[in-house]
């Protein structure tokens, strides 16, 4: 075997190799790691609260592109992304290594504390939004901010939702803790305890 060819097998078996972690990681989470588009992360960017007192999470970081986007808005604050699959969060971690006030991690970010939440970004699919409910619930301090886009977070009302200007007319959602709705019987909207 020549080395052009040597080349070509190793090449053509890492595309290979990365192509079935992303695979696997997409069956074992639900959904396949998809970047938030330019559009959509300049609707985001117009939703940001001006300052943030507190630690700024990207709960599913996939490729990093919020997590730029973030560290360019807020580069006096500490920002860490939580990404499972293994390519996507290789690339996270490459994109954003130039950038001090980013950390990203390699952890299931429902095993994590987020009690000195600022901010929390996400771009999770419907049964992660669904999961994230209670979680966010349970840990984010009072009056932290969540902002979700393609996918509303059940169970909390939102303050604001825009439409993205792209081809899908994504929605981009903000809530707050403090402003989750349950009734004085304790039950929420959605039929669970509060």
């Amino acid at each position: 075997m020549t080395e052009t060819e040597w080349i070509t097998w190793l090449l053509t078996g890492l595309a290979f190799l990365a192509t079935g972690s992303i695979v696997l990681w997409s069956l074992k989470l639900g959904i396949t790691p998809t970047p938030t588009s330019r559009t959509v992360q300049k609707t985001m960017e117009r939703l940001l609260p001006k300052s943030v007192e507190g630690h700024i999470y990207e709960l599913g970081c996939g490729w990093g592109t919020l997590l730029l986007m973030l560290s360019k808005h807020y580069p006096n604050h500490r920002i860490t992304g939580y990404e499972q699959s293994t390519i996507p969060y290789l690339f996270a971690k490459a994109v954003t290594s130039h950038k001090t006030n980013i950390t990203v991690k390699k952890k299931d970010f429902f095993n994590t504390r987020l009690d000195d939440a600022g901010l929390v970004t996400c771009y999770l699919f419907p049964g992660g939004m669904k999961r994230l409910d209670p979680f966010l619930k349970q840990q984010l301090p009072g009056k932290c901010p969540v902002i979700s886009h393609t996918f509303a977070l059940p169970g909390w009302n939102k303050i604001e939702k825009i439409k993205a200007e792209d081809l899908y007319r994504t929605s981009v959602f903000v809530y707050r803790k403090e402003n989750e709705v349950v009734s004085p019987t304790g039950i929420s909207p959605t039929g669970k305890a509060g």
